[in-house]
């Protein structure tokens, strides 16, 4: 078994590869501050490690959903504030 093979390699990947998609979120979001109609980004990621953590799965994903916060006057529902 390789060191890039132990399961603490691969959740540590697995956290890297949440957190970019975190980052990629945010960084959408800010871009899009201004744009009408744009529907902010969330990124889930801790819940779904903490359960592939406690199960021993060696499989876990980040997952980006639309945000379903109420929307300013002109559709956007971007807050800089979370």
């Amino acid at each position: 078994m390789g060191v890039f093979d132990s399961v603490t390699s691969v959740a540590l990947n697995s956290a890297l590869d949440g957190l970019a998609a975190r980052q990629t979120a945010i960084a959408d979001n800010v871009a899009n501050l201004q744009t009408p109609n744009y529907q902010a980004k969330r990124v889930q990621f801790e819940d779904a490690l903490k359960a592939a953590v406690a199960e021993g799965s060696g499989a876990v994903t980040a997952t980006t959903s639309r945000s379903l916060e109420p929307t300013d006057t002109n559709g956007n529902n971007v807050n800089l504030d979370t």
